[in-house]
């Protein structure tokens, strides 16, 4: 699993989009984002994709 500091992180709403989002594609196996560090923990099939 790697660990993302995601910038201009603004809005919970927005942020539980993009985990959802990315959590529908195929080579994620699972995309998690903590609203309140700005962090984004992604485990994948594939990293070359993200």
């Amino acid at each position: 699993m790697q660990e993302y500091h995601i910038h201009n992180l603004d809005c919970p709403d927005c942020a539980a989009k993009l985990e959802r989002d990315l959590n529908k594609l195929d080579y994620v196996k699972k995309a998690q984002i903590n609203f309140s560090t700005s962090k984004l923990f992604l485990d994948t099939s594939d990293f070359e994709k993200v």
